[in-house]
């Protein structure tokens, strides 16, 4: 059954909001099927940028036709990677494959990942205009295609997001502003920068785009939707989460972070006390907002941090709890339990030696095949695949965004910690963190000043599962806070 807001078509953009584990891709999902009923004549992109991502946003969708009792016309309702590959076609390739522009790729770019998609969707809207060629748009992670650097963008717009929006026709030809692209996002797991894709960044300050994203449609249909329910990480670890993230008990005061009682209410939390310098602030975050049951009754703590001295005994820990939970409680491991990395490749590709002493079966994600070091060659690599049947999953948190297992263990956490004053760095630990649905055991190298703050936020969530009290010492190095409401 779909939710109200998943079959309300907007006639222009809609901004989806959500934290971690909100559904948003769900709803996003939902929202491409009910268009593709409702109009089997249009032409519907659902564009996305990590790799992995693939399978579960097809199945997602192939699951809600079956509901809806319709067939799925692919040639209509296309997945599209924002960039496409030699083996797959993206957003960006078609859009030049029907200008007869030829497409460009890494090399051609001195920038990687989302930087370089931005760098040449730039210079395609500049070297030519683009013609309408679709009817919808829905971007699912659209935190990883904002760029705060100014040589990205088109004149001063987000070169991607204006990339789609160019390629979109307009239902009503006296409105030519309004037209649907839709975007999911949030802000905390932005890994690349902290840019937040508000319609001031994507759609600029020009009229009549500065207030396109203020207010509601004809029909009650909003133009913001935020969702503040979590579904798949238990309170307590979205807690801590967010408290590390942000900073909350970092001594020289917050990194990051929202400044007012709305924007932590956006987030899904009740406020005690007033954001002002030397001010004590509560946040609970009520069961409403938490809906996964495992806090109620775990038998052991959901989360756990163990620093240690040297890589060998990191890793001769995790083998063992991993071997623990395979062998002794019998869990497969085959979507169910993750090791994420957050330090160096070099590092992270050695997790699987230790593993395959414990006899433990392993896939690093994307490679070829079982229990073998990550695979370069882009040729033989197999980025759409997570997970392999029977095998614990081992990836950089650059591949697991979208993913979830039921025990995730992180790793490497030293290296997050020697950039602690970066929020990007932060932001990859909270992504990482939030791929769990049940339990979380992080682990790095040495003593750094952010394992006292993980440690005083354990401490502080033992007390009280669903809150986190905090002196607040004046503003964020990098408030966030959303203008749009």
């Amino acid at each position: 059954m779909l939710d109200e807001q998943c079959n309300q078509i907007p006639p222009g953009p809609q901004r989806i909001r959500g934290i971690a584990g909100s559904g948003k891709t769900r709803l996003l999902c939902q929202k491409a099927a009910w268009m593709h009923k409702e109009h089997p004549d249009w032409d519907i992109a659902y564009v996305f940028f990590t790799q992995a991502l693939y399978d579960e946003i097809h199945e997602n969708l192939k699951r809600t036709m079956a509901g809806l009792g319709i067939s799925w016309n692919e040639k209509k309702l296309q997945i599209l990677h924002a960039w496409g590959s030699w083996q797959r076609e993206g957003l960006y390739r078609i859009i030049c494959t029907k200008h007869r522009y030829k497409a460009k790729n890494i090399n051609d770019t001195k920038y990687l990942y989302g930087e370089g998609l931005a760098d040449l969707a730039k210079k395609l809207l500049t070297d030519l205009p683009i013609t309408p060629l679709f009817d919808a748009i829905l971007i699912d992670e659209g935190q990883d295609l904002v760029f705060l650097n100014p040589d990205l963008l088109y004149q001063n717009k987000q070169a991607i997001y204006w990339m789609a929006y160019s390629a979109l026709r307009t239902p009503d030809a006296k409105k030519p502003e309004l037209r649907r692209l839709i975007w999911a996002y949030d802000e905390y797991q932005n890994i690349n920068s902290h840019a937040i894709p508000s319609g001031k960044a994507i759609f600029g300050e020009q009229k009549p785009f500065k207030n396109l994203l203020m207010g509601w449609y004809e029909g009650n249909i909003p133009k913001n939707i935020i969702m503040k329910r979590c579904y798949r990480t238990p309170g307590p670890i979205l807690i801590a989460a967010h408290a590390i993230c942000m900073g909350m008990f970092c001594p020289t005061g917050m990194i990051a972070g929202p400044t007012s009682k709305a924007e932590w209410e956006n987030l899904g939390y009740e406020v005690k006390g007033s954001f002002q310098s030397g001010k004590d602030i509560t946040l609970t975050r009520p069961s409403e907002n938490s809906k996964n049951p495992i806090t109620h009754y775990a038998t052991y703590p959901l989360i756990a941090f163990e620093p240690a001295t040297f890589e060998a005994e990191e890793f001769c820990i995790l083998a063992d709890k991993i071997h623990n939970l395979i062998f002794t409680e019998r869990i497969n491991p085959y979507k169910r339990i993750l090791v994420l990395y957050l330090c160096e490749r070099s590092r992270g590709e050695r997790i699987g030696q230790y593993l395959n002493m414990k006899g433990i079966d392993y896939y690093y994600a994307g490679n070829p095949d079982r229990n073998i070091p990550p695979v370069d060659n882009f040729k033989l690599r197999k980025p759409r695949i997570f997970w392999q049947k029977n095998c614990v999953t081992i990836a950089h948190m650059n591949q697991a965004k979208g993913n979830e297992a039921d025990f995730v263990f992180v790793v490497g956490l030293d290296a997050i910690a020697e950039k602690d004053q970066e929020i990007n760095e932060r932001n990859s630990l909270f992504t990482a963190m939030t791929r769990t649905k049940g339990f979380l055991h992080m682990s790095g190298l040495g003593d750094y000043p952010l394992y006292a703050e993980i440690m005083a936020v354990l401490l502080a969530i033992g007390n009280q599962p669903d809150t986190v009290s905090f002196t607040y010492q004046g503003t964020p190095k990098t408030p966030i806070n959303v203008e749009e409401k």
